[in-house]
C-alpha cells in the first residue's frame, strides 16, 4: 500500500463512517431545481425520514403518536373556537416505529370540523380532523417524500366512503391521494380510527406530476367559475394559489374564465380542449356520480383543486375530499361518527359506540348552527326555515342516497336556492340526474350553478362524450368485483387489529361493512346486464 494512503488512511474511514451515519439518520436527500420568471435558479432540499414500513400500505392499522402537550392542544381548541383560526403546534409525531421531531400540527376542515365542534358540549375531547406538516418548523423535512399527513375523520364508524371513492378513482384512471387506515393517539387522548391520506400540495405535484413546477390552486366552497374581469382580487375570496406565490398569479386561470364566459358555442367546443384535460375532467366527474359524491366538483361545486401545466398550458382538475361520498352527503353516513358524537367517557375519549339518541339532536344543531366569528361557511348551508317532509319521486333516484336508507331522513329542511343538484322533480338538492334525464346525461339545471359545466353539458357531443365515459366506468367499477373485493381486504384488515386493540365496537363496524356491500351490490345490479 502507497505510504502517503497508509498515513491517511484512518482520515479515508472516517469520511466513510460519517457519509454513512448521515445517510442513515437524514434519510435520501432530492434537490429540485425550479426556474423563476426571472430566471432565477433555486433548489429545494428535502431531508426524507425514511420507514420500512410503507406509510400507504393498505394491508395494515397503522399507529401514529402525536406527542402533543396537553396545554398545547387546548389552546389549539380553544383558537379554533373562539376564532375559527387553524394554527399550528410544534409536537413531535412517531409513525409506525420512527419518530419525526419538530413537526406541525394544526386542525383541518370546514363543515365536518364545524359541525363536530357544534355536536359536542366536551372541546377539549372530540375526535377531530388534523393536518400535520413535517416541514412546518424543519425547513425541507417530509417523511417517505411527503411533506403534509392529512388525518381524517368521515361520515360513518368503519370510514369506508372516502378509501373506497378514492380507489374507484384510481382505478378509472385519475390522479388522487394515496390513503391508508391508523389508530391514532393524540395527546393524552386514547386511540381512535382515523384516515389518513396525503395532502395535495407542492410535494404531491412533484410525486405524481413530470411538470410539477405548475401552479396550484385551490376551490373554496360552491364556487361557479363565474368570470369576474381582470382584477385578481376578486378571485381570491373563491380559490387560493397553493404554489409558486411569488412567482406566478391568476392570469392563467382568469383567461380560462374568460374564454368560459365570451367563447362562442363553436369556440366552446373547438378550443375547451386547449384549455383543460377532457377526458380527465369527464372521468372525474363520471365516477364523483357513480359513487354518488356530491360534495364535489360535480355536484356541489367544492372539494377540488385545479393544477395548471406551464408546459401544456392546460388545467387539470383535481378531486378531493370524499368522505361523503357512496350517499353519505344526505344521510347515509352517520356524519355523527364515532369520537365527534359518539358515546364518551369522563375524559371524552371515543368508546365506540354508537351515539343512539343523540345522532338526531346532532342533526338539529347541524342544520341550526351558526358559524363563530372568523369561520369561513356558505351561508346556503345554513337554511333554517321551512321545513318540509320530503316525499322521493317515484323511478330512477340518480345521484341520492342509498334507497333503503330514504326513508330514515324523515323531516328535511327546505334547501331553498341550495347549491347542489336536485332530486328529480323535486326541489335543488344534490343529485346529477334530473327528472327525465337518462343516467349517464346531465344539463345545466341538475347541479349546482358552474359555467364550466353548463357549457359542458349544454354541448351535445360533449354530452354524448360523458355518457360514452360514464357508462364505460360503469362497467368498469360495478360490473365485477373489484369493490367488494377491496370492501372484504379493508373489513378483514381492521377485523384482526381490532380483536387485540379494540379501537371500535365490532359489532357497529360490521353493520356498516354490510351496508356498504349492499349498496355496492345494488349498483351492480343496476349497472350490469348480466
Amino acid at each position: 500500500m502507497d505510504i502517503r494512503l497508509r498515513r491517511n488512511y484512518w482520515i479515508i474511514i472516517l469520511i466513510i463512517v460519517s457519509i454513512s451515519s448521515t445517510l442513515y439518520f437524514f434519510g435520501d436527500e432530492m434537490i429540485i431545481p425550479y426556474t423563476t420568471d426571472s430566471g432565477y435558479v433555486t433548489k429545494m432540499t428535502r431531508f426524507n425520514i425514511e420507514n420500512n414500513v410503507d406509510l400507504f400500505s393498505e394491508n395494515m392499522i397503522h399507529e401514529i403518536d402525536v406527542d402533543m402537550d396537553w396545554d398545547d392542544y387546548e389552546s389549539l381548541l380553544k383558537t379554533y373556537e373562539e376564532t375559527g383560526e387553524k394554527d399550528y403546534f410544534k409536537t413531535d409525531i412517531t409513525i409506525d416505529g420512527v419518530t419525526v421531531e419538530d413537526v406541525g400540527i394544526r386542525l383541518k376542515g370546514q363543515l365536518t370540523l364545524q359541525t363536530t365542534f357544534q355536536g359536542s358540549n366536551q372541546m377539549d375531547s372530540m375526535q377531530l380532523p388534523f393536518l400535520v406538516k413535517f416541514d412546518e418548523y424543519v425547513d425541507g423535512q417530509c417523511y417517505q417524500g411527503i411533506t403534509e399527513l392529512c388525518i381524517r375523520i368521515g361520515s360513518s364508524y368503519a370510514l369506508l366512503e372516502e378509501p373506497l371513492a378514492l380507489y374507484t378513482h384510481s382505478i378509472s384512471g385519475a390522479v388522487v391521494p394515496e390513503w391508508a387506515y391508523a389508530s391514532v393517539k393524540i395527546s393524552e387522548l386514547d386511540p381512535a380510527y382515523y384516515v389518513i391520506c396525503e395532502n395535495i400540495d407542492e410535494s404531491y405535484l412533484i410525486n405524481y406530476f413530470d411538470d410539477y413546477e405548475g401552479v396550484l390552486y385551490k376551490a373554496g366552497n360552491s364556487v361557479t367559475f363565474a368570470y369576474k374581469g381582470e382584477d385578481q382580487t376578486e378571485y381570491m375570496e373563491d380559490f387560493e394559489q397553493k404554489t409558486k406565490k411569488n412567482e406566478e398569479d391568476f392570469a392563467p386561470f382568469i383567461a380560462f374564465l374568460k374564454f368560459i364566459d365570451e367563447s362562442s358555442d363553436d369556440e366552446f367546443e373547438e378550443q375547451l380542449g386547449d384549455w383543460v384535460d377532457i377526458d380527465a375532467l369527464i372521468t372525474m366527474m363520471a365516477v364523483n356520480d357513480l359513487v354518488e359524491n356530491s360534495d364535489s366538483f360535480s355536484g356541489m361545486n367544492s372539494n377540488y383543486y385545479l393544477y395548471y401545466d406551464q408546459r401544456t398550458e392546460k388545467f387539470l382538475i383535481l378531486a378531493w375530499d370524499m368522505n361523503l361520498a357512496f350517499g353519505a352527503m344526505m344521510g347515509q353516513g352517520d356524519m355523527q361518527r364515532g369520537g365527534a358524537f359518539g358515546n364518551m367517557d369522563d375524559r371524552g375519549n371515543n368508546t365506540g359506540i354508537p351515539p343512539g339518541d343523540m345522532q338526531e339532536m346532532n342533526m338539529e344543531n347541524m342544520i341550526n348552527f351558526t358559524p363563530t366569528e372568523g369561520m369561513n361557511m356558505n351561508a346556503s348551508m345554513m337554511q333554517q326555515d321551512n321545513k318540509s317532509k320530503f316525499t322521493p319521486p317515484d323511478g330512477d333516484f340518480g345521484n341520492l342516497t342509498r334507497p333503503e336508507r330514504m326513508s330514515e331522513i324523515g323531516d328535511m329542511p327546505d334547501m331553498g336556492d341550495m347549491a347542489g343538484g336536485n332530486f328529480p322533480g323535486e326541489m335543488q338538492g344534490y343529485g346529477n340526474l334530473g327528472e327525465g334525464v337518462e343516467r349517464g346525461e346531465m344539463n345545466s339545471q341538475n347541479s349546482a350553478e358552474n359555467a364550466l359545466k353548463d357549457r359542458f353539458f349544454a354541448n351535445e357531443n360533449f354530452s354524448a362524450l360523458y355518457k360514452e365515459r360514464y357508462e364505460e366506468i360503469a362497467n368498469g367499477i360495478y360490473c365485477n368485483d373489484l369493490l367488494l373485493e377491496k370492501l372484504d381486504l379493508i373489513a378483514e384488515t381492521f377485523t384482526e387489529y381490532n380483536s387485540e386493540y379494540s379501537i371500535m365496537d365490532q359489532e357497529t363496524y360490521d353493520s356498516e361493512v354490510e351496508d356498504m356491500r349492499n349498496y355496492i351490490e345494488e349498483k351492480q345490479a343496476e349497472n350490469c346486464d348480466d
